[in-house]
């Protein structure tokens, strides 16, 4: 494992790289970081170049000053590393925020993606109703800081059942999580909120999408991945029985058996 650091609007992203072979980049979600793929890398790396970035203002990757991104910026700050290592075609496989990121990388570079993956995550933009949770939140976050709020938000990504047998895996969540800025997870929620609907870099991408989802994940419900896999001939879905949104925690056995075979493809 290599760490490695590329500049970004005059700050330090960093990144971790093992292995050897085609490259895949995996894209972490909101309020955590790369390390959340820790268990994947073992089994990940024997096949594949495998990148993993820490988003800009998340782990290790400072955040730029006045840090209102767009997913777009976010989408750019990864090309940056993408271009440092001189990649030509790559996978890359987005959880959650991380998925909306992937999906914009793949908009703007489609030539260069040859597998797309999202894990827990939608093409769809944000619904009303889901707009103004968020704006609920920034205010909660202003207010309480966003340790608080991470307390209170996280816990609600995992299954129950898993949540009531598993407290440790949340805890550690939680102590990763004990790191971030409310300001970088404002502006997260800012950018996550004026996304837009990107259906239709499903319909024009000519490689294989990964669509895995959660039999109990209440924040991206299966029945919306199903339907969105409607857009794509080159749809993948897989339904983690059991599984909350973070299925790479929840069920890593499976989660990693789905990734592997995904990425053996190539």
């Amino acid at each position: 494992m290599i760490i490695k650091r590329v500049e970004y609007r005059g700050v330090e992203l960093c990144y971790r790289q093992a292995g050897s072979g085609p490259a895949v980049l995996l894209l972490h979600g909101f309020g955590e970081d790369g390390s959340v793929f820790n268990d994947l890398i073992p089994h990940l790396e024997k096949v594949a170049t495998v990148l993993i970035p820490d988003l800009p203002g998340s782990g290790q990757s400072a955040a730029w000053k006045d840090f209102h991104p767009s997913i777009e910026d976010l989408a750019a700050a990864i090309h940056t590393l993408v271009e440092k290592e001189q990649i030509e075609q790559y996978i890359v496989l987005g959880h959650s925020m991380g998925g909306y990121i992937a999906l914009a990388i793949a908009e703007s570079f489609p030539d260069m993606i040859k597998g797309l993956g999202l894990v827990h995550s939608t093409a769809y933009a944000d619904t009303e109703v889901r707009r103004n949770k968020r704006k609920q939140a920034i205010d909660f976050m202003k207010r309480e800081g966003a340790s608080a709020f991470l307390n209170l938000s996280i816990p609600g990504l995992f299954a129950e059942g898993f949540r009531q047998s598993n407290p440790a895996v949340i805890e550690n969540l939680l102590e990763a999580g004990s790191q971030f800025s409310a300001t970088a997870l404002i502006g997260y929620y800012e950018a996550m909120m004026q996304r837009v609907d990107r259906i239709h870099v499903l319909q024009s991408v000519t490689c294989p999408v990964l669509f895995l989802t959660g039999s109990k994940d209440e924040l991206i419900p299966a029945r919306d991945v199903y339907e969105q896999a409607k857009n794509t001939q080159h749809a993948k879905v897989f339904e983690i029985e059991q599984a909350g949104h973070m299925s790479m925690l929840e069920t890593p056995e499976t989660f990693h058996s789905i990734i592997l075979d995904f990425c053996r493809m190539y």
